[in-house]
Formats: structure tokens, sequence, C-alpha cells
């Protein structure tokens, strides 16, 4: 066999056994919730007041549903990896989603790549807060499907390529 054709086969595979991970991945939902008993005293953010440290989740390209549950309005935001940067040098909040004043709400969005993202939680209200953050992701990877692609089709092309150049040399001579 040659070696054009190994490497087409072996693109193919390769693009292939991504798309079974990725199908796996895509039934298969991760969840977390953020929250506590305790609450969150009025005025304040969810966040070490000393090192303002966010806790990061490291989540795929999904889709991403929330569900808010809060005795009071708070304000919701997810920051990216900048955005903990920045909050945590000087306070500054630039999140890649927000919501403000939700009591009890359902979202849903897309993270658009992967990484790490952290969740900031507000109390605007001069009461302690207490809420519970469901957060669940679902769906297709979009970063795994778009590797698929690109090795299958890399393989495909590949492989017929190894057939077709040598045909068309032999018909030439």
């Amino acid at each position: 066999m040659k070696k054009l054709t190994k490497l087409g086969i072996l693109l193919l595979v390769i693009g292939l056994s991504f798309l079974a991970g990725t199908f796996y991945r895509s039934n298969s939902t991760y969840g977390f919730a953020i929250g506590g008993i305790f609450g969150l005293k009025p005025q304040t953010w969810r966040s070490n007041p000393d090192t303002r440290a966010i806790v990061p989740n490291f989540l795929a390209p999904r889709n991403l549903r929330m569900e808010v549950k809060a005795n009071a309005t708070v304000d919701v935001y997810i920051l990216d990896t900048e955005g903990m940067k920045l909050w945590a040098s000087d306070a500054t909040v630039n999140p890649v989603w927000s919501a403000t004043g939700v009591t009890q709400e359902i979202f849903k969005l897309q993270l658009t790549r992967r990484g790490d993202y952290g969740f900031l939680i507000h109390n605007p209200t001069n009461s302690t807060a207490v809420y519970e953050i469901h957060v669940t992701l679902y769906g297709f990877e979009q970063d795994l499907i778009w590797m698929t692609i690109a090795f299958t089709v890399g393989g495909l092309v590949t492989t017929v390529t190894s057939f077709i150049v040598p045909h068309r040399q032999k018909q030439e001579n």
C-alpha cells in the first residue's frame, strides 16, 4: 500500500474516532451547583473578599442551561479567564455573559470556546440573599465537530487522491 493511501486511511480512522467520541460526549450532560444555605450578605459579591478568588470551571463549547433561584434579586456574571484575572487584580467585572435583577429564571446560552469560566454572584439588595444556581452543559462540542470534519474530509481526499493520481500518470505514459 502506498504511503499516501496509508496516510489517508489513518486520517480517516482518526476522524471517525473523533466522531464516535463526539457522539458519546453529546449524549452525556455535565452539571454542577453554586450556592449555599448561608446566603450572600447585602451589597457583597460571591468571592473571597481578601483575594477575590473565583473557582474556575473548565468548560467545553457546548449549550449551557442555568437555573437561578434566589429569595432576593441577584446579579449573575460568567467570566472567562481574562475576566477572572481582571476581577482578581482590580475588581473589574468584564463578563462574557450577565443577568441582573434575577430571582427565579432559566437561562440558555452557548459557550463559544473551550476554557476556564468563573461564576460571580452579586447581591445588590439590603438583605441577605439565599440563592441556588444549577448549571448543566449538554449537546455537541463544536470544536470536536470541526476537528472530526477536518480529519474525515482530509482522510477521504488523501485516500481518493492516492488512487486517482497514479491512474492518471499511467494514462499519460
